[in-house]
């Protein structure tokens, strides 16, 4: 609020970016911290547990970023651990912090948890096996706990997220990620959600962005600013829009079904536990992608 008011000012000034730092970061960050929190409690705390805690803090508080995100559950469960009258924190006493949200989960009727389940693994799974590159981002966890203002949450290693390749095939992927939640509900518990609905205001914002902003279709571009269209351009606008869903859409119900294994196999381990890091994520994940691999036919030689 200064800067800008104040150009000679603001000149000598310039703006940097800090970016939440990757899972691997976390802990060297929070090595000093620890050692003293440790003096404080008289609790111990393996490095196992507080990588642990790095993967699912998020979960739970979408709010704060790393580091402090991690070294306040790291702070609760080492005070916890003491109340407990433990020397060492272990994963259930990190998870007794949340009692609440688990009391929360217990109450959830099947249907419920089947259908967060299903959506949070559909977004997931869509990411994960979408052609382009730039998508792939090392999840670190899923949880269908409830907290705060939502039922479902996916957390990823966001600082691995890469330059995107901003044409209209990738442009159709992104969204296609984002309508998986809905494409999963619908495709295997047959309703949707007001996650659901969340999601396609969404991919269409995103879509309209395309047309308008980014100009990836010659008839659209940052000239033609909506409010001042005539009712046919207008309506050749939404039909761009109801095309590059229906598209985004039909990629992410392909992706799904041909993966629909692996994508009951996550939705009914989380309906289950509540909660997957990254490890088991990857152990359902890759077992169903070797099954797969094997029952290919071989390629016949000559």
């Amino acid at each position: 609020m200064y800067f800008e008011r104040d150009k000679a000012f603001k000149r000598r000034f310039e703006t940097i970016m800090v970016k939440v730092p990757k899972y691997n970061e976390v802990y060297p960050m929070l090595k000093m911290q620890i050692r003293n929190l440790r003096k404080i409690h008289r609790v111990s705390i393996t490095p196992v547990v507080v990588n642990f805690i790095i993967k699912i803090a998020s979960c739970f508080n979408a709010e704060t970023s790393n580091p402090d995100v991690s070294l306040d559950l790291i702070d609760k469960s080492m005070a916890a651990a003491k109340m407990q009258g433990s020397k060492i924190v272990t994963k259930e006493i990190v998870l007794s912090n949340f009692a609440e949200e688990y009391k929360r989960f217990s109450e959830m009727s099947s249907e419920m948890k089947n259908s967060v389940a299903y959506h949070e693994v559909g977004h997931y799974l869509v990411r994960r096996y979408v052609n382009t590159k730039a998508f792939k981002i090392n999840v670190l966890a899923i949880s269908i706990i409830p907290a705060e203002d939502h039922l479902g949450l996916t957390v990823f290693d966001s600082s691995d997220y890469k330059d995107n390749l901003w044409g209209y095939k990738e442009i159709v992927e992104e969204i296609a990620m984002e309508l998986g939640g809905r494409v999963a509900e619908k495709m295997y518990t047959g309703v949707y959600s007001s996650g659901a609905s969340g999601d396609l205001n969404m991919a269409t914002e995103n879509a309209r962005s395309m047309l308008l902003e980014y100009g990836l279709i010659p008839e659209f571009s940052m000239r033609n600013f909506e409010k001042d269209m005539d009712n046919e351009t207008r309506k050749k606008l939404n039909d761009e829009i109801d095309k590059i869903i229906k598209e985004a859409y039909k990629l992410a119900e392909v992706i799904l079904t041909e993966h629909k294994n692996v994508l009951e196999n996550l939705s009914n381990s989380l309906v289950e536990n509540g909660i997957l890091v990254d490890i088991e994520i990857e152990k359902i994940c890759k077992a169903y992608e070797k099954t797969k691999k094997s029952l290919k036919p071989e390629k016949k030689l000559g």
